[in-house]
């Protein structure tokens, strides 16, 4: 005669079967909000793929995670000339990583585009709007200063 499974054979299969499901839904989540940051998507479908990924994976988001989040979102609504958008979405990606007050210099600046544009091409909406963000936290003089610096 076959023995029967035990409570404990049965917890420990319902334990492995409910974190393949969330270890599933988490990487395939992930995998389709890299879309964000891919540059041959058009800004429509960045900011639809951006929208859908903080839907479905936004409460796993890390403080740096969102903020680089808005960063796609507002260069996205940059490219689309949702100017007003854009800005709030780099203001909140800005004060959310402390970046407005490290940026010192043109060479500082550069690198922060540059490093969360991700191969995306930063249009002249984007650094329009990002100006914008930079200037309503740190004022015209800072932003004037940090040009003024290499």
């Amino acid at each position: 005669m076959k023995e029967r499974d035990t409570a404990k054979d049965w917890a420990k299969a319902i334990v492995i079967w409910a974190f393949l499901g969330i270890w599933i839904f988490a990487f395939t989540t992930s995998l389709y909000a890299g879309g964000c940051y891919k540059a041959k998507n058009t800004p429509e479908e960045r900011l639809r793929i951006c929208t859908n990924a903080k839907r479905l994976n936004g409460f796993l988001y890390t403080k740096h995670q969102e903020a680089g989040h808005s960063f796609a979102v507002g260069m996205a609504l940059a490219d689309l000339d949702r100017m007003e958008e854009a800005t709030e979405s780099f203001k909140f990606s800005l004060s959310h990583t402390n970046a407005a007050y490290r940026i010192q210099g043109q060479a500082s600046l550069l690198r922060y585009l540059k490093d969360n544009a991700r191969g995306i091409n930063v249009t002249d909406n984007t650094r329009t709007a990002f100006f914008a963000a930079f200037v309503s936290l740190r004022g015209q003089t800072a932003l004037d200063a940090v040009l003024s610096k290499p």
